[in-house]
């Protein structure tokens, strides 16, 4: 199984930041909010992942 290029996965977590922070912005309902936080937080996480497996360091 080959691995994802770590461009592609960086515009997947890009595209993902951005939806969390235009939800942030635009959204008046907390939890509407909370949520677009929780994608923003995810799509941080992802990068990370991302870099540690091109980098062959799982631990970070």
């Amino acid at each position: 199984m080959g691995q994802i290029p770590l461009e592609h996965g960086l515009i997947v977590a890009t595209i993902l930041f951005a939806l969390g922070f235009y939800g942030v912005m635009v959204r008046r309902n907390l939890l509407f909010m909370l949520m677009s936080l929780e994608i923003m937080m995810n799509a941080a996480a992802l990068a990370f992942v991302l870099a540690g497996s091109v980098w062959a360091q799982p631990d970070g």
